[in-house]
C-alpha cells in the first residue's frame, strides 16, 4: 500500500489476490463494516460506466476471506474510503502507455473525440504518464466545444430604460403609463456563465496547474481564453455531468465525462507524483485486440492485401449448417489470391505469464487449427503481448543491400522454426499439417517500439503469403 496523506491505495496485480482482511486491517474501525458492501457498490458503479467489471469478489476457502482478483483490467477504483489501483502485469508497460493506445485505436469511451491535439502534440518516443493522457485527452475534446461554440442562455428584461437600448414596448410603456423620457424596451442579454461551462473550466484549470508537462499548460492556458466570461469555480451543488441544450451537443458530453473522471479523481494531498490522476478501467484484453487489428489495417497496403476483422466464414460442412460462422479475429489474404494468413489475438493479455511467455491454452490451439483448415491458410499465428527482450524479431529492410538483407531474413526465418516458443507443426494428416507461429509483440517501452514491433509482424505476414517463409 502506498503511504499517501488522504484514501489508502491498495495495489493489485493479475494472479496476485488481495485479501479483503488486508484492508480491513489498514482502515479506521468505524469503516470497516462497509468495506465488502463498498467493494461491491464500487464494482457495480464501474460497471455501469465503463461496461467492465474492474476486479471481482471472491471468497477463498483455504483463506477463510474474502479476495479481489483482477484479470485483464488495469485502472483506479474508487471504493469511497480507499482507492484500488489494477496495475498491468506485464513489467515496464505503464498506464499512460495503456491510455494511449486505447486513443489510438479509439477503444475507449473515454477517447471518443478529435484527434487532433493528441496527434500533433505527442510523439510516439515518448513514455506518457497517465495524468498527462487524460489533460492531453480532455484538451482535445474541450477543444471540439470550443470549435462548436460554447453553450450559452439569453435571458430578457422588461422595463423603462432611458437610454432605449433593446426593443420598443410602447404598447407596454403606454399601458403602464410610463414617464415619456424613460420608454419600456425589452432587454436581451447572452451569457456563458452556466454551470456546465463552470465546470469545464474549473477542469481546465486543473489541467494547466498540475500538470508537468510545458505543452500541456500552454493548450489549457490558450483554451482558458475562451473561459474568461465564466466564473473560475464551479460550485459542489452544481451537476458536473448532466446539462441541457436546445441541440444535441456530443462534444459536451465528451467534455463533461473527461472533466467528471478529471475533478473526482483529483487528490491534492497526495503529492506532486500522485495527486491527479483520474478513476477509470480498461479491459486490456480488448485493447491489445483492437490495436494490433488497427495497427495492421494501418500498415497492410489496402490495394493488394485486405485485413478483415471478424469476419464471418461458413463451416466446411456438407450440408452447410445454417446461422453458423466461424469469426477468425484476424484475416489477411491478398486481393487476387485465395492465400490467407489467420491471427487469433483473443484474451492473449489474461494468458501470459508473469514473465511475459505465453501459456497457450488447449482451446486456442483447437479453434486456431479448424480456422486454418476451414478456410485453407497459408499459416496462423497466436499473437501476444510481451515485454523486455522476449518479444518476436523480425528484420526490416533498412539501407543495406538487398542480398544482405535477404541472408539476414532466411537466417531469422530459420531460427523462428527451430524454436518451440515460436513455431511448431500440427499434423492434420498424411497429406496435410498446419504450422503455428506464437507471435510476441513488444507492448513495454514506448509507443514507437511497440509499432515497430507490429510493423515486423506485419512483414512476416506478407513474406507468408509470398512463399517467402
Amino acid at each position: 500500500m502506498d503511504k499517501v496523506n488522504y484514501k489508502p491505495r491498495f495495489k493489485l496485480k493479475s494472479k496476485n489476490p488481495l485479501p479483503l482482511s488486508e484492508i480491513v486491517a489498514k482502515m479506521r474501525p468505524e469503516d470497516a463494516p462497509f468495506i465488502k458492501k463498498q467493494l461491491e457498490r464500487s464494482l457495480y458503479e464501474y460497471y455501469r460506466r465503463f461496461g467492465i467489471q474492474p476486479f471481482s469478489l471472491q471468497y477463498n476457502s483455504i483463506l477463510r476471506d474474502y479476495v479481489l482478483v483482477a484479470d485483464s483490467t488495469i485502472g483506479l477504483v474508487d471504493c469511497t474510503f480507499f482507492e484500488i489501483e489494477i496495475e498491468p502485469k506485464i513489467p515496464g508497460l505503464s498506464i499512460g502507455k495503456c491510455l494511449q493506445m486505447a486513443h489510438r485505436c479509439q477503444f475507449s469511451s473515454l477517447v471518443h473525440h478529435s484527434n487532433t491535439i493528441i496527434e500533433e502534440q505527442l510523439s510516439d518516443a515518448l513514455h506518457l504518464e497517465g495524468v498527462e493522457y487524460f489533460a492531453i485527452a480532455y484538451l482535445s475534446a474541450i477543444n471540439d466545444v470550443i470549435t462548436e461554440g460554447l453553450l450559452r442562455i439569453s435571458s430578457s428584461f422588461d422595463g423603462p430604460d432611458p437610454d432605449l437600448r433593446g426593443t420598443l414596448l410602447p404598447v407596454e410603456h403606454v399601458a403602464r403609463g410610463g414617464f415619456p423620457l424613460e420608454p419600456y424596451t425589452r432587454r436581451t442579454t447572452e451569457t456563458l456563465n452556466l454551470p456546465v461551462n463552470r465546470t469545464l473550466k474549473t477542469a481546465l484549470q486543473k489541467c494547466q496547474r498540475y500538470s508537468r508537462n510545458e505543452k500541456i499548460q500552454r493548450l489549457a492556458t490558450n483554451a482558458l481564453t475562451s473561459f474568461t466570461e465564466v466564473q473560475n469555480k464551479a460550485s459542489t451543488e452544481e451537476p458536473i455531468y448532466e446539462f441541457e441544450s436546445s441541440l444535441p451537443r456530443e462534444d459536451y458530453k465528451r467534455a463533461i465525462n473527461l472533466a467528471q473522471l478529471i475533478l473526482q479523481g483529483f487528490d491534492p494531498l497526495r503529492g506532486e507524483d500522485s495527486s491527479f490522476l483520474p478513476y477509470y478501467v480498461i479491459n486490456l484484453d480488448e485493447l491489445f485486440e483492437r490495436f494490433i487489428a488497427y495497427e495492421l489495417k494501418r500498415l497492410i497496403k489496402r490495394d493488394s492485401y485486405q485485413v478483415h476483422l471478424q469476419k464471418g466464414y461458413e463451416h466446411p460442412t456438407d450440408p452447410k449448417l445454417l446461422n453458423k460462422e466461424i469469426k477468425p479475429d484476424i484475416v489477411v489474404e491478398p486481393t487476387e489470391q485465395s492465400n490467407r494468413i489467420v491471427l487469433d489475438t483473443k484474451n492473449k493479455y489474461s494468458s501470459i505469464n508473469t514473465d511475459s511467455f505465453p501459456d497457450v491454452a488447449n482451446n486456442d490451439l483447437y479453434q486456431i487449427t479448424y480456422y486454418a483448415i476451414s478456410l485453407n491458410a497459408k499459416g496462423v499465428l497466436l499473437v501476444y503481448p510481451a515485454s523486455g527482450e522476449n518479444w518476436t524479431k523480425y528484420p526490416l529492410k533498412s539501407s543495406e543491400s538487398e542480398e544482405a538483407y535477404q541472408k539476414k531474413r532466411l537466417k531469422r526465418t530459420a531460427e523462428i522454426h527451430k524454436d518451440l516458443k515460436s513455431s511448431f507443426k500440427v499434423i492434420i494428416s498424411q497429406n496435410q499439417e498446419v504450422t503455428i507461429y506464437l507471435w510476441r509483440v513488444k507492448l513495454d517501452g514506448t509507443m514507437e517500439e511497440t509499432r515497430k514491433s507490429i510493423a515486423e509482424l506485419a512483414h512476416f505476414i506478407l513474406d507468408l503469403l509470398r512463399g517467402e517463409i
